[in-house]
């Protein structure tokens, strides 16, 4: 991990973002059907009298929704790849859709490098491959 100057857990953290960029989507969802219809124990009490069960109002349900840590951090993370990849170069565009957003790669770094599928060398495709990380490390914080 030396050779990113970035923290182990923080490369782990891109790392992950980019496989599951492709699916921010459908795990947003799920997050927000939890909120919205979330799992209730039947009661054995519920038959009697006095057992009061407010229920949430639609705006209370909505303001979670829109409130929750794992939906605001998957937000923010798909807005920060997708502005990540739109602005960068083609070589490292090309780094980040073979190597890490697919569930399984084809390619290694070396593989693109010596199958010329990427316009610069070793070192350099190293060099734009840590610049994107520490970019898409710094908008995720």
């Amino acid at each position: 991990m030396d050779e990113l100057n970035l923290e182990s857990w923080r490369y782990k953290r891109v790392v992950q973002v980019l496989k599951d960029y492709e699916h921010f989507d459908h795990i947003i969802q799920a997050v927000e059907e939890s909120i919205r219809v979330p799992y209730k124990q039947d009661d054995a009490a519920s038959d009697r009298r006095g057992t009061k069960v407010v229920s949430e109002t639609q705006t209370e349900v909505l303001y979670r929704v829109e409130t929750d840590k794992r939906i605001v951090f998957y937000r923010k993370a798909q807005r920060a790849v997708k502005e990540l990849l739109n602005e960068c170069d083609t070589d490292t565009k090309t780094i980040i859709n073979e190597l890490y957003i697919p569930r399984y790669p084809k390619y290694t770094l070396d593989g693109l490098v010596q199958k010329n599928i990427l316009s610069c060398g070793r070192n350099k495709a190293i060099d734009k491959r840590k610049q994107f990380f520490k970019y898409l490390d710094a908008m995720l914080d």
